[in-house]
């Protein structure tokens, strides 16, 4: 969505002589944008503080050439614009007149707060949904096993499906508000007990599938400083999208090094890979590069953006190499929980 610059024009600013002298700006005695006019009060332009970086005497021959935009152009526009001039202020005008200027903290905080107020009904929304949807999950868990042969019986199983994807999504949007928010639990873990925890979770998905899950823990366990539950969503992201994207009777093996500083989790499959195309998108939010998996299986398109924010908010990494047609590795490196 398009929104103009019209409301946050402002037309106070200090207006200059452009045959005064330039030592005046430059020793402070003016601040702020500085609308530029000549001897019969006609605006010649606006100085920025990168003009004042130039070595001249008069304020008329710093001043650098830079667009008026209009009132009715959107922020992003306006950002671009002031991007390519490096400029903090522009002037603003509406069919031959110059009404005002336009400034870049303005702009960006207008931005600021109005994806802050829509994390917030976002957050507010997903709440809202959580519990009726799940209600109704519960309550296709309890009709499913008396109606299996009925005629309603697959309609409700993909009722069902479609409820639980729903929550998946519901929870993600919860989680990343909270992200957003800054919300951490911070603790020491061992990555063999956090480890095992996200394998025992994806045990029953991977051999509903038939692929084979291998794993190798560290001896000794590895310490590390994390927020446990989050770094759990992450980890199990990770191994449900091998599920995901590996065919029946395919191989996914978990390893655990110690890495120096870090305890590097690598996640390997033998599936279906990204395509290089996709590869640089893979961490987008809602990214493009989601795929239905290699047996249907919906995509939100938030997990991955979740792993990596959660993962880096951590101080670690993570990374991945892939190739189409062969399968995918991710390697996850975590600080170390330095003991003494």
């Amino acid at each position: 969505m398009q929104v103009s610059i019209a409301s946050l024009v402002r037309n106070e600013a200090r207006q200059v002589n452009g045959y005064t002298a330039a030592a005046l700006v430059k020793t402070g005695a003016y601040s702020g944008p500085l609308v530029i006019t000549d001897d019969v009060n006609q605006v010649m332009g606006i100085l920025n503080e990168k003009d004042l970086q130039k070595p001249y005497t008069l304020i008329i021959d710093c001043i650098s050439d830079k667009p008026v935009v209009s009132i009715s152009q959107d922020i992003k526009e306006v950002l671009d614009i002031m991007a390519e001039y490096q400029a903090d202020h522009l002037l603003v005008g509406e069919g031959d007149q110059i009404i005002g200027t336009i400034s870049k903290q303005d702009l960006v905080v207008h931005l600021k707060s109005a994806v802050d107020e829509q994390s917030h009904v976002l957050h507010e929304l997903a709440h809202d949904l959580k519990s009726p949807v799940a209600s109704v999950i519960t309550l296709m868990n309890l009709l499913i096993p008396d109606l299996s042969t009925h005629a309603f019986g697959d309609l409700l199983r993909q009722t069902q499906t479609a409820c639980q994807h729903v929550l998946e999504l519901i929870e993600d949007m919860l989680l990343l508000a909270q992200m957003d928010q800054g919300q951490m639990r911070w603790s020491d873990a061992g990555v063999n007990d956090l480890l095992s925890e996200c394998i025992q979770v994806s045990e029953v998905a991977a051999k509903n599938k038939n692929i084979e899950l291998n794993y190798a823990l560290a001896a000794p366990s590895i310490s590390i400083y994390c927020d446990r539950l989050k770094l759990r969503r992450a980890i199990n992201n990770i191994i449900d999208n091998a599920i995901k994207f590996t065919p029946a009777t395919g191989k996914i093996t978990i390893d655990v090094r110690d890495n120096q500083h870090f305890a590097q989790i690598s996640i390997t499959d033998n599936g279906i890979g990204i395509p290089e195309a996709l590869q640089k998108h893979l961490f987008d939010r809602f990214t493009t590069a989601k795929r239905p998996g290699t047996n249907g299986e919906p995509s939100s398109g938030l997990g991955m953006h979740i792993s990596h924010r959660i993962i880096t908010k951590m101080g670690g990494k993570l990374l991945f190499e892939s190739k189409e047609g062969k399968g995918t590795t991710f390697y996850l490196d975590l600080p170390k929980y330095a003991t003494s």
